[in-house]
């Protein structure tokens, strides 16, 4: 398995991994647990083999109340006609202050 992340004072800003789906599906149903929120899109773009999808996360997060209004982006690469990966990125302050966590 190969993972690889890159960080900004000492927090995950991207997770790349290109072969653990378990462990993306534990992470996003962690996450999916704590707010309620949908993706409104701002833009999608294809460039080759990558679809690049620009937009927000809104709603609420369950423990504080707090609305959630945080940017992300989502990529995704696409072989053959299915989707080989997906990588997601999102303002980590911006969601960690709404999940009352410290940042």
């Amino acid at each position: 398995m190969t993972t690889s992340a890159s960080t900004v004072a000492g927090r995950p800003t991207s997770i790349r991994d290109e072969q653990d789906h378990g462990w993306r599906l534990q992470f996003f149903s962690t996450l999916l647990a704590q707010i309620d929120t949908r993706v409104a899109r701002s833009a999608v773009i294809a460039a080759g083999d990558h679809v690049v999808e620009v937009g927000r996360t809104q709603g609420s997060a369950h423990a504080t109340g707090k609305p959630v209004d945080v940017a992300e982006v989502h990529v995704w690469t696409v072989r053959g006609g299915k989707v080989a990966r997906m990588e997601a990125y999102v303002h980590h302050p911006d969601m960690l202050a709404v999940l009352g966590l410290p940042g």
